[in-house]
């Protein structure tokens, strides 16, 4: 690009204020000389910084009662040909005509120590050609827990008295009030006094009131040796709440209870302290239940006591020292006639009864059936268990001519046999006839021989009885397996000391001969074949 002789700058145009560019300059001969222009060394001409630094840390920590530390650190876009960075420390509010901290630096990141008041810190880097545009950082309030000392206001109308009891007495005070961080006021009171006055307060507005303490009434000098003493808030006049709270849901609904959910009246909306919140609730049939109140710092509340399969309608209002704001709007729900799972567990229940009732119900009534038969019923006894019979195979064989049974239709003769043994067997039998008479013989063989003289009586007809007639006697016919066994026995021992020349097909046992009784009762068995 041709420049006169005598310039001593040049203006280039149509660049691009993003790219950087190099320039050199030469001389331009004139005609007729034999020289030479060479280039002169490159000038770099750096773009222009068209984006702002980006905060990306920030950590805020308390150092001391009314002092707080901020750590900062931050990042470009455009790295290259950057010299340095600058950050102005401004407080909020600032009644100095002196301009903020100004503070220059080269690395990416700032460390400062300030006061609880509000302070804005911004950021921008520079070059050669020129300062980019500032990041801003607003310093976040602070929790007033921890302060070295407290205030107190008084409502007068639009004014307000402010009183403290400092714990040392500094050269000034520094007093923030406002309604926030774009409307704040500031005011520097170098007396030793207590207490001071603010004015011009509005109705159903919350104020924040700061005082600060500080040794150098400079104010430049306030961000170095500032330090909060206390922190209140404040309203002149208190309202009720404008609003009542936001985004009321209800969740976890059951057949007996609910979780009622809500978000907390803005600070804005509470036109004065708010003490907390009323719920009330109505079901299907209007009946209204009584009212919940709960503290300004619940935002949740577990309903218990709801009937099931009802409809309700919930609503919160939130209250001041003024009284109580407007309900929201009703939110209903419904409750269910079955918790989730139960119909579900209801339906396996009486699946897994029904089961279990046609699995073991036989088999409880048949040992049930068991029980009553043995009883009420007892069991026939088996023959095989007879100990009869289980003797039976000791027996010994017996004469065939003992076991001779009447011939044909002979029953009107009697055959009385008399014997005596070692161990006569006596029964005593009762006839329709009467008593028989008691006939004894003895024998002069030795024992193990019987003597037998037969004796034959006539048997009247009507002694005679058929088969099926009954003979009655003084006992009972016993007709267990006992007595059986006996009878048995008792045959066998007198058919085996019977000689086979004396067998006759009809025995008679003497059974018992008691002494006393002079009369004989035999037991007479008769039969009689059709």
């Amino acid at each position: 690009m041709p420049v006169g002789s005598n310039a001593v700058n040049v203006t280039i145009s149509n660049l691009n204020a993003t790219s950087s560019y190099i320039v050199q300059l030469r001389c331009i001969t004139k005609d007729g000389l034999n020289c030479v222009c060479i280039w002169s060394k490159e000038i770099l001409v750096p773009h222009k910084l068209m984006n702002k630094p980006r905060i990306s840390y920030n950590v805020t920590t308390q150092v001391s009662p009314g002092r707080r530390s901020i750590l900062l650190k931050w990042e470009v876009a455009q790295s290259e040909n950057i010299l340095g960075y600058f950050v102005n420390v401004e407080r909020i509010p600032n009644s100095c005509s002196h301009p903020p901290n100004h503070i220059s630096l080269k690395d990416r990141k700032i460390l400062v120590n300030l006061s609880m008041a509000y302070y804005r810190l911004n950021i921008s880097a520079y070059n050669e050609a020129g300062e980019s545009p500032r990041a801003t950082y607003i310093v976040p309030e602070f929790s007033a827990t921890d302060l070295p000392g407290q205030i107190h206001v008084k409502s007068q109308g639009t004014n307000a008295v402010v009183t403290w009891t400092p714990e040392y007495n500094p050269k000034c005070f520094v007093v923030d009030w406002g309604t926030g961080k774009e409307d704040m006021h500031m005011k520097i009171i170098t007396t030793t006094t207590g207490n001071f006055t603010l004015g011009n307060f509005q109705p159903y507005k919350l104020y924040k009131i700061m005082v600060h303490a500080s040794d150098v009434c400079q104010c430049e000098s306030f961000i170095r040796h500032e330090k909060t003493f206390g922190v209140t808030h404040f309203y002149s006049v208190e309202g009720v709440p404008r609003t009542g709270p936001a985004n009321v849901t209800v969740l976890n609904i059951t057949k007996h209870s609910a979780l009622v959910m809500w978000t907390e009246i803005a600070a804005e909306d509470c036109l004065g302290f708010l003490q907390g919140y009323r719920i009330s609730y109505t079901d299907s049939s209007m009946k209204k239940s009584p009212a919940v109140t709960l503290n300004s710092s619940t935002t949740s509340y577990h309903l218990t006591g709801l009937r099931k399969k009802t409809t309700y309608r919930v609503q919160i209002s939130g209250f001041t020292n003024a009284g109580e704001g407007p309900l929201t709007p009703s939110q209903p729900f419904n409750t269910p006639k079955y918790d989730k799972g139960e119909l579900e567990g209801f339906v396996i229940g009486l699946c897994f009864s029904t089961i279990f009732i046609l699995i073991f119900a036989p088999l409880t009534c048949s040992l049930v059936i068991k029980r009553l038969k043995i009883s009420f019923w007892s069991s026939v006894p088996s023959p095989r268990n007879s100990s009869a019979l289980q003797d039976m195979n000791n027996w010994k064989p017996v004469s065939r001519s003992l076991l001779q049974t009447l011939s044909d239709n002979d029953t009107t003769s009697l055959f009385v046999i008399e014997c005596e043994s070692k161990a006569p067997l006596t029964l005593d039998l009762f006839t329709d006839g009467g008593d028989s008479k008691h006939d004894t013989c003895q024998t002069e063989k030795p024992s193990n021989s019987i003597d037998m003289s037969p004796r034959h009586e006539e048997i009247p007809v009507e002694a005679v009885t058929s088969e099926e007639d009954t003979i009655s006697t003084e006992v009972p016919l016993l007709s267990d397996y006992a007595s059986l066994e006996f009878s048995q026995k008792a045959l066998m021992s007198l058919a085996v000391s019977m000689p086979d020349r004396t067998a006759h097909p009809h025995l008679e046992m003497e059974l018992s001969s008691k002494p006393e009784q002079t009369v004989q009762e035999l037991l007479i068995r008769i039969w009689k074949r059709s």
